[in-house]
C-alpha cells in the first residue's frame, strides 16, 4: 500500500474484493448467527424450566429457595435477552455483503432468528406475568391470613369483629369457671 494507492481509492478497493477479508466477514457472520441461534435455544429453555418452578407456586412445594431459584433465573434469562438482543442487531450490520444473492440469504437467515427471538421472548414475558400474578396472589392471601377482615371496610364492622371476639373469649373464660367450681366440688 503506497499514499498514491490511498488517493486514487484503489485500496479501498482491494481489500473489499481481497478472499481474505470476504472469508473473515463471512466466518464472523456465521459464527455471530450460531450464538444468536444457541442463546435464542438457550432463553427457550429457561422459559420452559421457570414454567416448571412457577407452577410449583402455591402448593406444598412452595418455600423461600423456590422463589429465589425463580427470581435467579429471571434476572438469569433477562441478560441473556439484553445480549441476544444486542448481536441480533449486530447481524444486521453484516447485510453489505458482495453478491445479491448472499444479502437475500442473510436477511432470510435473520428473519428467522429474529422471528424465533420474538417468539421466545413473548413466552418470557408470558411467564414474568404469570409469576407476578402468582406472587401477588399469594401476597394478598397472607396479609388476608394475618388481618382477617370481612370484605366491606365500614366503620360497622370492626365493632362487630371487636364485639364477636370479646363474647368467645367470655365463653372461654365461663366454661374455666365452670370447670374449676366442678373441681372444688369434687373434693
Amino acid at each position: 500500500m503506497s499514499f498514491n494507492d490511498l488517493e486514487r481509492g484503489t485500496y479501498a478497493q482491494n481489500t473489499s474484493s481481497n478472499p481474505s477479508t470476504v472469508a473473515n466477514d463471512e466466518e464472523e457472520y456465521r459464527r455471530t448467527v450460531q450464538q444468536v441461534s444457541r442463546k435464542v435455544f438457550q432463553i427457550n429453555a429457561s422459559v420452559a424450566n421457570i414454567r416448571q418452578l412457577v407452577a410449583q407456586l402455591g402448593t406444598s412445594r412452595d418455600t423461600q429457595r423456590l422463589r429465589q431459584d425463580i427470581h435467579n433465573k429471571m434476572e438469569a434469562t433477562r441478560d441473556l435477552v439484553k445480549t441476544t438482543s444486542t448481536e441480533l442487531k449486530a447481524l444486521s450490520e453484516y447485510q453489505h455483503s458482495n453478491t445479491g444473492q448472499q444479502r437475500r440469504a442473510r436477511r432470510l437467515e435473520q428473519q428467522k432468528l429474529s422471528g424465533d427471538f420474538q417468539k421466545v421472548l413473548e413466552q418470557f414475558q408470558n411467564i414474568q406475568r404469570i409469576s407476578a400474578e402468582v406472587s401477588r396472589e399469594f401476597v394478598d392471601r397472607a396479609k388476608h391470613a394475618l388481618h382477617p377482615q370481612d370484605d366491606d371496610d365500614d366503620g360497622e364492622s370492626r365493632p362487630l369483629l371487636q364485639q364477636s371476639r370479646q363474647v368467645l373469649e367470655l365463653g372461654v373464660l365461663d366454661n374455666d369457671v365452670e370447670y374449676n367450681e366442678a373441681l372444688i366440688n369434687e373434693r
